[in-house]
């Protein structure tokens, strides 16, 4: 019995037959170029761009492929595309354990200033503070790979192509992205009033949250007033001395993460 043969059929008024493109024969620039389309697609609150800058770890440099940025600065992805022809353990694992692990220095920051149009500056608090997680992106669906990245905490889906015989072309997408985590804000600790201070946004409103600070998970409550929210613990103390820079960080569970930033 030979592979199943996967075909789309759209539903409309025309309703062409499309056969899958043979993924071990597509280009990689293209498949690039198509990955690309369909993140954009895919996760619209997201900006998605070509990103090659070098990235040091243990003395090598090594360049990804795209990048994918919440248009709200709260998580951003590395992608490396891949296509199916290639080796999981020679040739991705070497690159996904650099991105994951090595330097993020100023041409990154560079590259990320450029297409967010942020500053430098702005750039490089991305890069130090906004959750970063890599994924890889194949064209085609791969079980073994999938496995062997999920160890490594990096993230795979795969966008197999199809095409009639007029050369239209449609995209089945295997898998998703998701962080885990999301920046919510920038905040500072205001100890006379053992409260936290940030600035009100329309995340904000008036009651409880369950929040995770360097003593524990408690219940804290959240006064809006004077353009700022103020967020204080309804048992317990703050352990942070006055002014204290902080980042508040939404989990997967809806639930909040405080982290100083000293």
């Amino acid at each position: 019995m030979g592979p199943r043969v996967k075909t789309i059929v759209l539903d409309r008024d025309y309703l062409p037959k499309l056969d899958q493109v043979d993924a071990t024969a597509t280009p990689e620039k293209q498949f690039e170029a198509t990955a690309i389309r369909v993140l954009a697609r895919l996760y619209p609150t997201c900006r998605v761009f070509i990103f090659k800058p070098t990235i040091i770890n243990d003395g090598t440099g090594w360049q990804p492929d795209v990048a994918l940025v919440d248009k709200n600065m709260g998580y951003w992805f590395v992608i490396e595309v891949e296509t199916a022809s290639h080796s999981i353990q020679r040739h991705i694992m070497p690159q996904v354990l650099a991105f994951r692990f090595g330097d993020y220095g100023d041409e990154v920051a560079q590259t990320l200033s450029d297409n967010l149009g942020i500053s430098f500056q702005q750039a490089q608090t991305v890069i130090k503070h906004v959750p970063r997680y890599i994924a890889v992106v194949s064209n085609g669906d791969n079980e073994e790979w999938e496995a062997s990245l999920a160890a490594e905490n990096v993230q795979f889906i795969s966008i197999a192509g199809f095409q009639d015989i007029q050369g239209q072309t449609a995209h089945m997408v295997t898998g998703t992205i998701k962080p885990a985590q999301k920046s919510l804000c920038f905040g500072t600790v205001v100890a006379t009033v053992q409260a936290v201070r940030v600035p009100q946004t329309p995340f904000w409103i008036e009651g409880t949250y369950r929040v995770t600070d360097l003593t524990g998970t408690s219940n804290w409550d959240c006064a809006v007033h004077g353009g700022f929210a103020w967020l204080t613990k309804r048992r317990g103390i703050l352990t942070m001395d006055d002014r204290t820079p902080i980042q508040i960080l939404v989990q997967d569970d809806a639930s909040l993460l405080l982290r100083p930033l000293i």
